[in-house]
């Protein structure tokens, strides 16, 4: 059984891995402020006022971006590879969406992916 993919990613990961698994599953108020305060650690920029329901799920979080005054619903996974994710001012993820900008180690080769300002798109879209 080779285990060098898994173990790769887990190298080049295991930061976010961490504190996305210890913050992403507090549900009361005081789990939003955990969040809000160490995924700025991690995240590649991170505006104000952002709110972050529990289990969202980030990975690649030094290539995301979120503006201002943004929300990501329960259930939202943003997931890149070496691509940036950009979401600007204004913008709401409901519950369930999947949004993936990859690099070709999935398959996928996007430049990237930008969420314009006053967006919101819809559940499990």
């Amino acid at each position: 059984m080779n285990l060098h993919p898994f173990v790769s990613r887990v190298q080049k990961y295991w930061k976010e891995y961490l504190i996305t698994g210890i913050f992403g599953g507090i549900s009361t108020p005081i789990g939003q402020l955990f969040r809000n305060s160490v995924y700025r650690l991690i995240l590649g920029k991170m505006g104000k006022s952002i709110c972050i329901l529990p289990n969202v799920r980030l990975i690649g979080t030094s290539h995301i971006e979120i503006g201002d005054r943004v929300k990501l619903q329960s259930g939202t996974h943003l997931h890149t590879h070496g691509n940036k994710i950009q979401l600007g001012n204004h913008v709401v993820l409901d519950q369930g969406v999947s949004i993936r900008a990859g690099g070709g180690e999935m398959g996928i080769y996007t430049e990237g992916i930008s969420i314009g300002e006053n967006t919101y798109i819809s559940a499990y879209a």
